[in-house]
């Protein structure tokens, strides 16, 4: 900090107490008077830094140093009186992971809410015509076409629940094909 920066300061501090020294109830009057017609002054500390100047010392081609003076950069002081302002952080929170087997549930209530298709209905479509094309050429119409997608996805959905079942039965959690066979077997659906 430059030397004469705290002869300023002292100065504009003697200044203010010099104007604020009477304590009795008419020199109240006066002081609030003087405050009213007073201009709101400027920090002493930004009016000091900007009257003073620095040197810096720059070699020229010969290798001597020159000594050249330039503006010094505005001190700004640090706010103490006010609280510090919080600092937003742009990150998001990352999301704790779920339990396991809470997201199955969660698609459980999902679907048996929903009372729409689960099958896509295009790529369903494309199935039902590459089929109807291998045995010949039909042509189907839309509300055939709904009604067969609704009876296989039907058949489906107790197909996977019967094999379920056997699954659990045999103590396990993981759904494997055998089952899926074994509910066939037991139904007597031959391929």
């Amino acid at each position: 900090m430059p030397r004469n920066v705290g002869r300023v300061l002292r100065e504009e501090f003697s200044s203010f107490s010099s104007v604020e020294e009477g304590n009795g109830p008419e020199n109240n009057s006066r002081k609030t008077q003087r405050q009213q017609m007073r201009p709101p002054q400027k920090h002493p500390l930004r009016v000091a830094a900007a009257n003073t100047t620095r040197q810096s010392s720059i070699r020229d081609n010969s290798g001597r140093r020159q000594n050249q003076t330039s503006p010094a950069r505005a001190v700004q002081p640090q706010r103490t009186s006010q609280a510090p302002v919080p600092q937003r952080n742009n990150r998001r929170k990352a999301k704790k992971p779920m339990k396991r087997g809470i997201k199955a549930l969660h698609e459980i209530k999902h679907y048996q809410k929903t009372t729409g298709l689960l099958i896509p209905r295009a790529p369903f479509m494309r199935t039902i015509r590459e089929t109807l094309h291998s045995m010949g050429d039909f042509k189907i119409s839309a509300v055939a076409f709904d009604a067969i997608q609704e009876a296989s996805e039907i058949y489906l959905t107790h197909l996977l629940e019967d094999a379920y079942k056997c699954t659990l039965f045999r103590g396990c959690v993981t759904l494997h094909p055998k089952d899926i066979g074994l509910v066939r077997y037991i139904r007597g659906v031959n391929d």
